[in-house]
């Protein structure tokens, strides 16, 4: 590629404590100096790479040109609200961080009709149900977030997205088809170059014995890493073995996830317990190079992959994973995989034989830094990312499919209509509001209903209720009728 093609990054930036910032901004460096860059974020003090400017968001139409490729970052939390407004505004790039949504969209503006049709298109067999519940009522359970995945507008505007892991493409194949498969590439989460940190220096700054057997977790407690089972298995280990230690390094959010409750039921586990927080990138490090076996439990898994997971094995640790997802694609001899429905019985095992074969823990960390080294590599990621942009900006990847204004249209009544679920026979009316004018070209405006309507009476009307009139002229569609058996 040439200096003539610009990028545009749109994503969170350090100093957001946020993974996938710290990822961008690896990205971001390698790429800089093969291409101009710019970077949007929504933070005005983002901390962005030399040789990059920073601009606000809503700067961007001012720079994105012709001859450039935009690349949006997208994960599951507020912090990317600004990144998937772009990501519509600008096609280009996705990287797909999560392959679930509706957290993310309950930050984005958007209205009660378009967040059914997401909901919809999500699972089309719940959409006159719970997707109705949702949208119109704003009633959220906790399985909701895994049932929808909010995914259609990305995937309708992204010329090109880049997801971790086949099992990711799978899905969205399965769940959008064809077309959305062919616009996805699959490049494995890279592997932060860790610091080096010798073990036993690692363990002297951080307070931690030469003969302990440690247990390190990385990254935000949550219900899916299975702290449950890790609990469990420790609290037996510990009844019969002396010089434990289990240290959480990462964040605890006794409102998302009570690991301090659970912490209550098990005293033994609590005594032998770090719980660390939040800490730098070279504490993070250490912990790592400290640890005998890093536990990374998912289950149940949406399709994400593990930054944190991927930085460990760079640093040659001994990765204990679920057998589930993404996860499944780490090679036999690069991680211990455990089966999701295998509980605590198998984590003891596994752990226990561990304390007493070192030589299996020091041959499984020499895999993992290999295959960190190769795979897994920060040049491997960028030369797919590369060929990827040159892919769109070549003109090879999908192109952008706007909605034509009479499928829009049809689309907000049968909405509409679904959330109503009016009887047979009785009569229905409808208004849409700021439709595009061309739609008067149409002969037959009663087409636009759905099937289980029979339409009457279709035309535009003005409005006459002294509200203000929009861009396209104060004039409505109307349609009245009544609903089939």
């Amino acid at each position: 590629m040439t200096k003539d093609v610009a990028l545009f990054h749109f994503s969170p930036m350090p100093p957001s404590r946020n993974g996938i910032a710290d990822y961008a901004y690896q990205v971001i460096d390698q790429l800089s100096g093969r291409y101009p860059s710019r970077v949007f974020s929504s933070d005005p003090f983002a901390i962005v790479p030399n040789g990059t400017t920073s601009a606000d968001p809503l700067q961007a139409f001012r720079f994105v040109g012709e001859n450039s490729c935009c690349i949006h970052q997208i994960g599951n939390n507020p912090d990317h609200a600004f990144a998937i407004r772009s990501a519509k505004d600008f096609p280009g790039i996705v990287v797909l961080h999560d392959l679930k949504l509706l957290y993310l969209h309950e930050f984005l503006e958007i209205s009660e009709t378009e967040t059914f049709h997401l909901l919809g298109r999500s699972n089309p067999s719940l959409a006159r149900t719970q997707a109705a519940r949702i949208a119109f009522q704003g009633r959220k359970t906790r399985v909701d977030y895994l049932l929808f995945d909010m995914l259609a507008d990305v995937i309708d505007v992204a010329k090109c997205i880049v997801v971790h892991s086949r099992f990711a493409k799978a899905i969205l194949a399965r769940h959008y088809g064809d077309d959305a498969s062919r616009k996805v590439r699959v490049i494995p989460h890279f592997a932060f170059q860790a610091t080096g940190e010798p073990r036993d220096v690692a363990r002297l700054r951080l307070s931690l014995e030469p003969d302990w057997f440690v247990v390190v977790t990385l990254g935000f407690a949550t219900k899916a890493k299975r702290y449950d089972w890790l609990v469990e298995a420790l609290d037996r280990i510990v009844a019969a073995r002396p010089n434990v230690v289990w240290v959480q390094a990462g964040p605890v959010r006794p409102d998302d996830y009570d690991l301090p409750a659970l912490l209550d039921r098990y005293p033994r586990v609590r005594a032998i317990a770090r719980m660390a927080g939040f800490v730098s990138s070279e504490d993070l490090d250490a912990y790592v190079a400290a640890a005998d076996v890093v536990v990374n439990l998912r289950f149940p898994s949406v399709g994400e992959s593990s930054g944190i997971l991927a930085r460990a094995m760079s640093a040659g640790a001994c990765c204990i994973v679920t057998d589930t997802a993404g996860y499944s694609e780490y090679p036999d001899d690069v991680a211990i995989r455990l089966s999701p429905f295998s509980g605590h019985e198998t984590l003891y095992a596994t752990l226990t034989h561990l304390m007493d074969a070192p030589e299996v823990i020091r041959a499984f960390a020499h895999n993992a830094r290999r295959y960190a080294a190769t795979e897994l590599s920060i040049a491997t990621y960028t030369a797919s990312l590369e060929a990827a942009i040159h892919e769109v900006v070549q003109g090879g990847g999908a192109p952008l499919q706007r909605e034509m204004p009479h499928l829009k249209a049809r689309r907000h009544i049968e909405y509409q209509e679904a959330s109503r679920r009016s009887a047979p026979g009785a009569p229905v009316r409808f208004s849409l509001a700021q439709i595009e004018p061309v739609l008067e070209g149409f002969n037959n405006l009663k087409a636009l209903a759905p099937e289980a309507l029979r339409i009457e009476k279709a035309e535009f009307v003005p409005r006459n209720d002294g509200e203000a009139s929009d861009d396209h002229g104060n004039i409505y569609l109307e349609l009245t009728g009544q609903r089939l058996g």
